[in-house]
């Protein structure tokens, strides 16, 4: 499965089976370095399916996407059904990248890589160095569990990778690429057993000031009240806990998925 558009090039590593082909998932990286060549020279050992560039424009094709890639560390991870992307830039200034370069990643590696798998527009929250939280280590609190990473569809980055220690890419805006590359909205999540309804967390700082949390693992707080319409915490009755698709994570969903929700004062 070659995308249109994209250059072949061989580095050697030809890919190998996915342990299953459910739960489509779009993994984003950064290279840490400012070219697609020298990128290319550093992982030819370990090669992810794609390699792009938005401030040049290249696209590089480097594995079947019916395969799976290498740029995981070849761990337990590798083989679940993940297209991985490395994307020329570093961790520590994604967040600061133009507009247009985020449309380009939407429009030209999200967009042909939900057409040949079918990643949906779904992300999990993605943490930047100065978010106050442990990034770089297997023990992170914002890595998955290698079941909940088996089981969720969306977009992810490296930083989400169980029983790894990498943190790109960053503070990625992976909304803004979504909104770029999905011209139809996904439906919103299916229904879950439960007899508590979908709610959104919020608590207060001391100050009067309220902000959202999941209030069991206390990962950052998410302080922008427009944001807080676009995160869907599904409660279950599994101590207390909360969910969306099995991973105890926030998770952002299109606007078109909340209509029908109940509303819920913060």
């Amino acid at each position: 499965m070659w995308l249109p558009g994209y250059t072949v090039i061989q580095l050697g590593p030809s890919g190998g089976p996915y342990d299953r082909a459910d739960h489509p998932k779009l993994c984003w990286h950064t290279t840490e370095g400012n070219t697609l060549t020298g990128a290319e020279a550093a992982f030819a050992p370990y090669p992810p399916h794609l390699g792009v560039d938005p401030r040049s424009g290249e696209r590089h094709q480097y594995i079947d996407l019916d395969r799976h890639a290498y740029s995981l560390g070849n761990s337990d991870a590798e083989d679940s059904f993940v297209i991985q992307v490395e994307v020329v830039g570093y961790a520590a200034q994604t967040h600061t990248w133009p507009a247009d370069w985020l449309d380009w990643l939407g429009r030209e590696v999200a967009r042909p890589v939900a057409d040949a798998v079918g990643v949906p527009p779904v992300h999990l929250v993605f943490y930047g160095e100065d978010d106050g939280i442990v990034l770089a280590s297997p023990s992170s609190p914002i890595r998955l569990t290698l079941r909940q990473w088996d089981d969720f569809a969306g977009h992810v980055g490296h930083q989400h990778c169980p029983g790894d220690d990498h943190w790109d890419p960053g503070r990625l805006d992976v909304a803004a690429i979504i909104t770029a590359g999905y011209d139809q909205p996904e439906p919103e999540p299916p229904d879950v057993e439960d007899t508590m309804a979908l709610t959104i967390c919020a608590a207060d700082r001391g100050d009067g000031t309220q902000y959202v949390t999941d209030l069991c693992t206390f990962k950052t707080p998410i302080a922008d009240p427009e944001v807080w319409a676009s995160i869907v915490w599904c409660t279950v009755a599994a101590g207390g806990r909360l969910y969306y698709q099995d991973v105890n994570n926030p998770v952002i969903v299109p606007a078109a998925a909340l209509d029908g929700l109940p509303t819920v004062e913060a």
